[in-house]
């Protein structure tokens, strides 16, 4: 079983250190690229489609998308009509239509389907800009965009039935951003310790109950198939031992016979 990560550069930054946790193979990153969430709600499967990652049933997939959203578009969006929450809205109920599509035609039996929270933001003045992507918004404008984007994630994986990857808490500082410590000194988490403890305390569970129950039943099987072949050596043993009474028996009559006839 293996956990599949899906999405922008978070679906490698934080997660690469991390090989194998407690039966879970490992995790295999699947980088698209400086992808949006607005392009796979728009482009579907030709963004990402899950036939071609080489997964099997039982595996968990990981979709990581829309911080570069929040962090570059959503601002220049809104206009007098059109406020944040209605961009951000737009962007998730079409992400969730792309995750739904491309789960459902891979046709794979996955164990968990998962939804990346939007990491904490950095704060400008701190932190290195990339001119082709640069922060659009104040500080605490952009880190409105992500409570409120986080926040449709986590309604959208309950209406879903899918599993919110939220360790957003654990990665803020005492104001709401990201974490220096904790990062790549840029927008990106570096220490993936609460990926991995969130992966043990909600998927690693699920994995290993699963896998328990397999080898349970497999144990059982070998159990049950044992206890038939002793049964019927029992068997066996008990018509053996009967035939050999029956034979003794038998001698014993010819014996006596021959003793009477010998004495007539």
């Amino acid at each position: 079983m293996s956990i599949h990560t899906v999405g922008d550069s978070h679906s490698v930054n934080g997660w690469n250190g991390i090989h194998s946790i407690n039966g879970c193979s490992g995790v295999i990153s699947h980088h698209l690229g400086a992808s949006l969430c607005y392009s796979f709600g728009r482009d579907q499967l030709k963004l990402i489609d899950l036939r071609n990652y080489n997964m099997e049933n039982g595996d968990t997939i990981v979709f990581c998308l829309g911080e570069i959203d929040c962090r570059c578009h959503v601002h220049k969006h809104i206009t007098d009509t059109n406020d944040y929450k209605a961009v951000i809205n737009i962007i998730v109920d079409n992400y969730f239509a792309a995750i739904k599509l491309t789960v459902e035609t891979s046709q794979i039996k996955l164990k968990n389907v998962c939804v990346y929270n939007v990491v904490p933001p950095i704060e400008k003045q701190k932190t290195p800009e990339n001119p082709l992507q640069p922060y659009l918004g104040t500080d605490e404008e952009r880190k409105t965009y992500i409570l409120y984007f986080n926040k449709r994630l986590k309604e959208e994986c309950q209406k879903n039935n899918y599993i919110f990857f939220d360790i957003y808490d654990k990665y803020t500082d005492e104001n709401g951003f990201l974490i220096k410590d904790l990062s790549d000194g840029n927008v990106h988490i570096y220490d993936g310790k609460y990926i991995t403890e969130f992966i043990n305390e909600n998927l690693y569970e699920n994995i290993y109950v699963e896998e328990f129950n397999k080898q349970f039943l497999e144990l059982n099987n070998i159990f049950e198939s044992f206890k038939f072949k002793m049964d019927n050596l029992k068997i066996n043993h008990d018509k053996a031992i009967e035939m050999f009474k029956a034979k003794i028996e038998n001698q014993q009559i010819i014996h006596e016979k021959n003793i009477a006839m010998l004495k007539a």
